[in-house]
């Protein structure tokens, strides 16, 4: 069975935004084929759309 991330809670604290972005790494650390902009390509997939969402309101002017 593949390992699979939750979705980013956008309103949890920032320990457990710390420790997402580490299981986040952990987990491109197995994927052989994960590597450069797929790695980004990844996480906005995984913190899903309400965080996909916040992140690109915040980013663009």
């Amino acid at each position: 069975m593949e390992p699979s991330m939750e979705k980013l809670d956008i309103r949890s604290t920032s320990e457990a935004f710390e420790d997402y972005l580490e299981r986040f790494e952990i987990w491109s650390m197995i994927k052989k084929n994960v590597k450069g902009d797929k790695i980004v390509a990844h996480f906005l997939t995984f913190i899903g759309r309400e965080a996909y969402s916040l992140l690109k309101t915040l980013a663009y002017p």
